[in-house]
């Protein structure tokens, strides 16, 4: 079933038999014109005469011999009133070939042109169909004007922002009169420039008014009259699939913009190779010295062996060429269609236009587009299709769009439906269009014979101003009014069958955040485990810029979901609220095989999901044979539980885990269910063992593993510490916290606070010593740390008092009868201790007065001391006994 493909201009939906090329601007103005004037070797006006197919069997292409009469040459040395240009493409003798982008003639039509020449001097034009323009009447002042065809349907065509640009000469319609003095005053202007560009590259090519074979070919019958050079009317397509054999491209690296061309172009044939439903699958043949103008040899080349590419004083409008050499000796019908057999296909790229290749993401979209040209696809009129006539060089590389798809399906369908009737399938209900934001909506159908026309009908509504309906069935524009519009739409197939149908559509004021699907490329068959890269494309029709810290793309069905090894991407960089946004990750495949859902939508930070969600697209994961991905070593420590998951990817569950060889260290084992390795190691040491998982249907894998257990560790490392001291100015203190387990030896540091001064830390030894020279309160975090880098930390207080006056003994008593003796003086603390002989003893306070009882002294000389508390200290008194 063909779907949201519009892929031709012109007769045909399919580029049937066809090569397109690749081009730098649209062809549909004036502007930009001083490369063709300095680039032509010869610049006419005159009038078509006639045209005439040959095929040129040594080098088996068919050419299109063009008679122009000659009117008034403007540049160049053409003297004769009659040449014969020779363009390649054309339908003779049951072979054909065509390239888009070859300029379009007819009989009797008048003409200006610009010329180059083939190696052998014979004429052409010069830049393709950017070289012909067309004289007509303008209708209403009779006079000559000027027209350039649109190329859109047979060309791709770069981003304005990457077009050339010289001196701007005019709009789409111009007078003859006005552009041929256009046309002196620019040559003139550029008249060393292009005697240098002639000399540099045509010094010892001729100019002929005819080319050399063309007498003689006529004269042996050889030419086949022609009343148009159009595209042909026979659809070619590849029938190797159609027996399950590949397509085989071989590349010719001379001349590359890189070494990596092989892998680029390979990237591409990749793209045409994974949709689902389609047969075709191109084989990458590697890199060989082939030419397209080889028979029967499908070639990629960058040098211009096959001679289609013409100098340029820039780096050239034409980027690249695709296409088809096709007999009509076999057919076969597909969808209802009848195809000619395609006898090999090429793409060249210009070695003149390097610079639009030189990146290998813009090789690859590049490669990706002519080779859809090369497997029987023409341009899409889906704006965002690889396929579309504009390149996009948006970061897509080699990606294709659900448009590319369909249209590669539709000619190489796995299950052929054969002849349908024509219906459309595009629901009544449009998408809702947002006032002053770009809208595109596909209006699809299906069945019939190709092409599909589209139009609007007259008198059944219309659509929102604004928007237009092309004839590919493309609604697009940027709507210029809001409400609800309904209108009537017809597709004709190529057999005369008509549908219609109505259609609504709402176009509503813009929402701050919100956004329109475009596309995404994805495979939808991919084996467990796999990773492989998606694309999905967005447009901004909310009020609000996208910013990459709070906008991302997040997985959907359901939300938030990480079934694909991730559940959100970042935004890479701002996209302002008129631009698209393009997404292209890397995501990988669930270990279990089954159909799997492949959904996304943009997240907002703080808000939620919005705007239109991609597709939800099922995957399919296949179950390839069991492998075990777990890698090692492992790591366990003795006396520590231990856990580890053994995975294995593809298979068919349920599995058996078992240990083919070696063993586990001792306090470990398998479970052979769940493949898990678990328990606690009992000692230190390695060891080697292999696993084995076999699956349901008696499937085996195996991987060897290695498995280190480290030491058991040490005992935490503790802080015994004193959280609270109190000492008085000027006395001395000392306090030494202890530490145990850990790694010794110990380091020690404050982390926290600071020490009263006169303090200090012994880092050695964590010892907190010195004389306090300030009172006040003060606390520290003291911090023990190991060899192993263990931490821990405690905290402490030491208060620093004012120092009190000493007491005074002023007299001392000692009665031997009650062994009692009482000592007297000035300053004593209740709280106060008595020391005799440096030793304390028991005495109570009584009225200022220290009394101790009972005590014994013997006799002789005593020493007495009275402490008050915080250690203040009395002089010694020396006490007599007899």
């Amino acid at each position: 079933m063909i779907r949201k493909i519009s892929l031709t201009c012109l007769a045909l939906l399919l580029a049937l038999a066809s090569s397109a090329r690749t081009e730098r601007r649209a062809a549909a103005d004036f502007t930009d014109d001083d490369d063709l004037i300095v680039g032509a070797r010869a610049i006419v006006i005159g009038q078509v005469h006639s045209l005439a197919c040959r095929l040129d069997a040594d080098q088996d292409r068919v050419f299109t011999y063009v008679t122009i009469d000659v009117e008034e040459t403007l540049k160049g040395t053409i003297n004769e009133h009659r040449i014969v240009l020779k363009e390649e493409g054309g339908e003779v003798a049951g072979q054909g070939s065509i390239i888009y982008g070859t300029p379009q003639f007819a009989r009797g039509e008048r003409v200006l042109l610009y010329l180059d020449t083939w190696r052998d001097g014979s004429l052409r034009v010069h830049q393709m169909s950017f070289g012909k323009l067309t004289v007509a009447e303008d209708a209403a002042s009779g006079e000559a004007i000027l027209i350039r065809s649109d190329p859109g349907c047979e060309a791709m065509i770069a981003p304005a922002a990457q077009r050339p640009h010289s001196h701007a000469t005019t709009a789409d319609h111009l007078r003859l009169a006005d552009y041929r003095r256009v046309i002196r005053s620019r040559l003139a202007a550029n008249r060393e420039r292009a005697e240098a560009f002639e000399a540099a590259n045509y010094a010892s090519v001729p100019c002929l008014a005819e080319p050399r074979e063309y007498a003689g070919a006529v004269s042996r019958g050889e030419m086949r009259p022609q009343f148009t050079l159009l595209y042909p009317v026979k659809s070619v397509r590849w029938f190797e699939p159609d027996t399950n054999q590949p397509v085989t491209f071989y590349i010719n690296p001379d001349q590359a913009p890189n070494p990596q061309v092989i892998a680029d172009v390979g990237a591409a044939m990749t793209a045409w190779s994974n949709i689902a439903g389609c047969r075709l699958r191109l084989v990458n043949g590697g890199a060989s010295n082939v030419c397209p103008v080889q028979r029967n040899l499908n070639a990629f080349t960058f040098n211009n062996c096959d001679n289609r590419f013409s100098p340029s004083p820039t780096q050239g409008r034409i980027i690249a060429l695709g296409g088809l050499k096709w007999t009509s000796d076999e057919t076969k019908q597909v969808n209802g269609q009848t195809f000619v057999r395609a006898a090999y296909g090429f793409v060249s790229l210009n070695p003149y236009a390097t610079d639009s290749y030189d990146d290998h993401c813009s090789l690859r979209e590049v490669a990706t587009h002519e080779f859809g040209h090369a497997l029987g696809l023409g341009h899409s009129q889906y704006p965002d299709a690889t396929m579309f006539g504009t390149a996009h060089f948006d970061g897509r590389c080699a990606s294709i769009t659900d448009d590319d798809a369909n249209g590669l399906t539709f000619l190489y369908p796995i299950n052929d439906p054969g002849p349908r009737p024509l219906v459309i399938e595009t629901a009544t209900l449009l998408p809702d269009a947002v006032d002053q934001i770009r809208y595109l909506q596909a209006i699809v159908s299906s069945g019939g014979i190709l092409p599909h026309n589209w139009s609007i009908v007259p008198g059944y509504g219309r659509p929102p101003s604004g928007l237009a309906l092309n004839t590919g069935g493309i609604l697009s524009g940027v709507p210029l009014e809001t409400g609800t519009f309904n209108f009537k739409a017809q597709v004709d197939d190529g057999a005369g069958n008509i549908q219609q149908k109505t259609f609504t559509i709402t176009v509503r004021p813009a929402l701050p955040f919100d956004s329109r699907y475009i596309s995404q490329s994805v495979i939808s068959t991919v084996q467990a485990g796999q990773t492989f890269s998606a694309t999905l494309k967005w447009y901004n029709v909310g009020s609000q810029m996208w910013d990459a810290s709070t906008v991302r793309l997040a997985a959907q069905n359901p939300p938030g979901n990480a079934i694909w090894g991730v559940g959100a991407i970042g935004v890479p960089g701002f996209t302002l609220k008129s631009d698209t946004l393009v997404i292209q990750f890397t995501v990988t495949a669930p270990r279990a095989a089954g159909t799997y859902i492949f959904q996304w939508q943009l997240y907002q930070e703080g808000r939620g999901f919005f705007g239109q969600p991609s597709p939800s697209v099922q995957i399919v994961v296949t179950a390839g044979p069991p492998s075990i991905d777990s890698s090692g070593p492992l790591q366990a420590t003795a006396s520590l539980p231990f856990s580890y998951q053994l995975t294995v990817v593809g298979g068919t569950p349920p599995f058996n885990w078992s240990l083919a060889s070696g063993a586990l260290p001792v306090g470990l084992s398998l479970n052979p269910q769940s493949g898990i390795i678990s328990g606690t190691p009992a000692a230190a040491g390695s060891a080697t063992f292999t696993a084995q998982v076999t699956d349901a249907i008696s499937r085996t894998a195996q991987r060897t593993l290695s498995i280190s257990i480290a030491p058991a560790p040490p005992a935490p490392l503790r802080l015994d510490l004193t959280t609270s001291f109190e000492v008085a100015k000027g006395q001395t203190f000392s306090y030494q916290p202890t530490a145990s387990g850990g790694t010794p030896p110990y380091s020690w540091a404050i982390t926290a606070g600071a020490l009263p001064p006169g303090l200090t830390l012994n880092t050695a030894t964590g010892a907190v010593s010195g004389t306090p020279t300030a009172s006040g309160d003060y606390s520290i975090t003291l911090a023990v740390r190991d060899q192993l880098n263990q931490v821990v930390a405690g905290t402490m207080a030491i208060k620093v008092t004012e120092a009190q006056p000493a007491p005074l003994i002023s007299k001392a008593k000692y009665k031997a009868g009650s062994r009692k003796l009482i000592v007297t003086g000035e300053r004593f603390d209740a709280a106060a201790t008595l020391m005799i002989d440096g030793s304390q003893v028991a005495a109570r306070f009584d009225a200022g007065t220290l009394i101790a009882k009972p005590v014994t002294l013997t006799a002789g000389t005593h020493e007495v001391k009275v402490i008050n508390p915080g250690g203040i200290a009395s002089p010694p008194y020396n006490l007599t006994v007899e």
